[in-house]
């Protein structure tokens, strides 16, 4: 892949899901760092979990 993207060594390649989902979480790592994070839903999507 990098070799395809001509990317120098200094740059780190991720595979995230093309989605609004994924963008969020891989700019959450970026800006934080691995730490908790508290996410708040105002649609449905997401609600359910645990149920």
């Amino acid at each position: 892949m990098r070799e395809v993207l001509q990317l120098p060594e200094t740059h780190r390649i991720g595979i995230v899901p093309g989605s609004d989902t994924g963008a969020f979480e891989m700019a959450m790592w970026t800006m934080l760092g691995a730490r908790g994070v508290t996410a708040l839903a105002w649609e449905s999507f997401g609600e359910g979990l645990g149920d």
